[in-house]
């Protein structure tokens, strides 16, 4: 079985950070996912965010059922953008 946390590193308050390579000419991508107190249908959000000089930019959001599923759908957006 694939560990889906692999490559992830637990910042803060259960929140999760990944770093993905931007695309050649393109800033690299981070990768967050962290509680959504509010949402009982998608209890996780993710987020595929660029770092652009030190400014974090927003490329995609989106929820999951599970922490494991978020990052999943995050790592699916980040290589889809």
């Amino acid at each position: 079985m694939m560990d889906l946390t692999a490559g992830w590193t637990e910042d803060w308050g259960n929140t999760w950070t990944r770093t993905e390579p931007g695309k050649p000419g393109r800033p690299d991508l981070l990768l967050r996912v962290f509680p959504d107190p509010d949402s009982k249908e998608e209890p996780w959000i993710w987020e595929v965010l660029t770092l652009d000089e030190d400014v974090e930019r927003e490329v995609a959001v989106g929820g999951g059922v599970t922490r494991e599923a978020a990052m999943a759908a995050a790592i699916v957006a980040a290589y889809g953008e």
